[in-house]
């Protein structure tokens, strides 16, 4: 993460440190402090938790990293797609997996295995986050899973036309979230809009 946010030209976040600061800057609005946003309930844990490491690659980080891919990768995403049938032991090689992904957890497989995942948007859950589909098959299978999720895109609309998304406000540094999703223990005021009626919408994608 630290050698791709040093490359990039359009920002000043440079380090993993200049983004924990700005978040804490701008609490409540970026999930830098916990229980502020409903997308990162936990605040900033995990980038803490990164810069107390101070980046260094020592054989714990080599057996933690050798154990994660491998329940990823072969004993994750590679043996769910080999579905074995339970009465002739027959074994098919599946098109790919599908997660309706509600904490995005199939998100992470897919990300710590290092494998390909698509996302389809689908709606909202009953607190006002986004659900999706995704789809992940194994390494360079980009082709196959976009042809599926194209497909499923297909069948979400019905009439298997999309047009141009369409932003609004798209320069706006905040995500667009529904901001009535009220957590247990959610901060008096939070949920509530702006004070000077600014809106980040997105519309139609």
């Amino acid at each position: 993460m630290t050698n791709y946010l040093s490359k990039l030209q359009n920002t000043p976040m440079q380090t993993l440190e200049d983004i924990v600061r700005f978040n804490d800057e701008n609490t409540g609005t970026e999930g830098g402090i916990p229980r502020t946003h409903p997308a990162f309930p936990d605040g900033q844990k995990l980038f803490r938790e990164v810069l107390e490491t101070k980046g260094i690659k020592d054989e714990t980080y080599y057996a933690a990293l050798s154990h994660i891919r491998k329940q990823c990768r072969q004993n994750g995403i590679d043996a769910a797609l080999r579905y074995q049938e339970p009465r002739e032991g027959v074994v098919s090689r599946l098109d790919a997996l599908l997660f309706c992904d509600v904490k995005g957890s199939g998100q992470q497989i897919a990300a710590q295995a290092g494998y390909p995942i698509i996302s389809v948007p689908v709606g909202l859950d009953p607190d006002g986050m986004p659900v999706s589909l995704t789809l992940q098959h194994t390494a360079w299978c980009e082709a196959e899973i976009i042809k599926w999720a194209s497909a499923v895109e297909d069948l979400i609309r019905g009439d298997g036309e999309r047009d141009a998304p369409k932003y609004k406000n798209h320069l706006a540094k905040n995500c667009p979230v529904d901001m009535e999703y009220r957590y247990p223990g959610a901060p008096p005021g939070f949920g509530e809009p702006p004070k000077d009626g600014a809106e980040n919408e997105v519309e139609d994608g």
